[in-house]
């Protein structure tokens, strides 16, 4: 935050690039003075590849099944898209419950459901996966991803009945729920 002012959102950046850099086995370290800000500095072997990770996508398998995917975060749907392709999908990308909407009026039947849990600022995506699940002939699994930690979202993920991963989304987590 500059100049102190408050700006939206969770509050869980230096969580989430804590967890990255621990996934990809990286030392995160934190350099700060009162007043000056704060410097993030990640250090890691050059040119190191992630070859668990890598290894355990490429062993799952999604190959030619439909997926939808919503997030309202433009790289968040790009990465969630492109890690489901590297699986094998073939993902049908969208922004919103229109989006959803339209794929569902297309005529996609969707294999797997991979939904976002916060949708412009509300906690919807559960409502929003249950809503297009019921469109639907066949009830295609869901996953519900979201950064939001707080005790009250867990037990409402938990009494969901969907199967739920934590951003930042570890491929390898992916590729297991996914073939789950």
């Amino acid at each position: 935050r500059l100049d102190g002012r408050a700006t939206e959102g969770l509050g869980v950046g230096l969580a989430i690039v804590r967890r990255v850099a621990k996934m990809l086995g990286l030392e995160l370290e934190l350099r700060s003075e009162r007043g000056a800000g704060a410097t993030f500095i990640l250090r890691g072997p050059a040119g190191a590849a992630p070859t668990v990770a890598a290894r355990s996508v490429a062993e799952a398998s999604l190959a030619g099944l439909d997926v939808l995917v919503m997030d309202d975060d433009g790289p968040a749907l790009e990465a969630m898209s492109g890690a489901l392709r590297d699986l094998g999908a073939q993902v049908r990308a969208c922004g919103d419950e229109a989006g959803v909407n339209a794929a569902l009026d297309a005529g996609l039947k969707p294999h797997l459901m991979v939904m976002d849990l916060r949708i412009n600022g509300a906690l919807v995506g559960v409502e929003i996966a249950n809503r297009a699940r019921a469109r639907l002939r066949s009830s295609p699994r869901v996953i519900i991803v979201t950064a939001d930690t707080a005790a009250d979202t867990l037990e409402m993920l938990r009494a969901s009945g969907h199967q739920w991963l934590i951003k930042p989304v570890d491929p390898s987590m992916l590729a297991e729920a996914a073939a789950a």
